[in-house]
């Protein structure tokens, strides 16, 4: 038979050439009797309209499943873009920096004093610090805090009797959290008792 046939959508559909050859067929094959012929009830031949319809329909649905399959592959895209350039912001922020340092060694190569150097370089910290913060990094308390294992990292203990048990004395390395996730852990050295 020949006509439509998508699998997704619709059986077969004959065409009105098909159409007109089943009931050529249907005649000659077989003559009913008067009470064979009341009991069956005669269908009207299909409307070739009814067939464009479901061709125009098919047609608007392989649009739709196009255009889904676009948008699909444009939000991919696109992800695949905003993570490739997440960190751009903090990375303008950053940059200042990195000139400022360029310039403070270019002063200590032409004989800057340390005075001078010290205090560029205390600048320097301070355009850091503000960049990671607005990217949301902050640095871990320690000095002083109680040991908690989800923020610090104890490398050594140091017998202490005037502080309470795990009581940081001692920061070897600070730890940062970026909005509120600890993305490194803060090194440092934790009281007992002797």
């Amino acid at each position: 038979m020949r006509g439509i046939k998508d699998p997704m959508i619709f059986e077969d559909i004959p065409t009105a050439e098909d159409q007109e050859e089943m009931a050529q067929a249907s005649t000659e094959e077989t003559t009913l009797t008067e009470t064979e012929s009341e009991a069956v009830e005669v269908l009207p031949a299909p409307d070739p309209r009814d067939h464009e319809a479901l061709k125009k329909e098919r047609n608007e649905l392989l649009y739709t499943l196009a255009d889904a399959q676009n948008i699909v592959r444009r939000t991919r895209a696109q992800a695949e873009q905003d993570r490739k350039f997440a960190a751009e912001g903090m990375i303008r922020e950053i940059l200042p920096v990195l000139d400022g340092f360029e310039r403070t060694l270019a002063m200590a190569a032409k004989g800057a004093s340390l005075e001078s150097l010290t205090d560029g370089v205390r600048v320097l910290e301070k355009q850091l610090r503000k960049a990671l913060e607005m990217g949301g990094v902050q640095r871990v308390a320690a000095l002083g805090a109680p040991f908690d294992p989800e923020f610090h990292e104890a490398l050594a203990t140091v017998e202490n009797d005037e502080l309470d048990p795990d009581t940081i004395v001692d920061e070897i390395e600070a730890g940062y959290t970026m909005h509120e996730k600890v993305i490194r852990a803060a090194r440092v050295r934790v009281s007992v008792k002797a």
